[in-house]
């Protein structure tokens, strides 16, 4: 079985979980921005197929982050408490 991660090893990563989740929201943000660009543009032949991207990619953010903190918070239950057996589970193998 693995061990539970240090303190220090634990910061570092947390650290970086929260620079690529910052990352995420801002690629998601940018991509919508370009996406809107795109469609103001009276030349643009594809609206409905970028309207569609568009609100896909706006439901993936609003309704996947409730997941992914549900997800995280056990993740960080099951760490506090030195639950090994929760964190050694693959992430779908958490779903309650």
């Amino acid at each position: 079985m693995r061990d539970l991660p240090n303190e220090e090893g634990f910061a570092g990563r947390m650290q970086l979980f929260e620079a690529n989740a910052k990352e995420v929201d801002q690629e998601a943000q940018s991509a919508r921005r370009l996406v809107n660009e795109v469609m103001a543009d009276p030349r643009s032949s594809a609206k409905v197929l970028l309207a569609r991207i568009e609100n896909r990619s706006e439901s993936l953010m609003s309704d996947g982050r409730p997941l992914l903190a549900q997800a995280t918070d056990a993740l960080f239950s099951a760490l506090e408490t030195q639950n090994v057996a929760v964190v050694a589970k693959p992430c779908h193998a958490r779903r309650s």
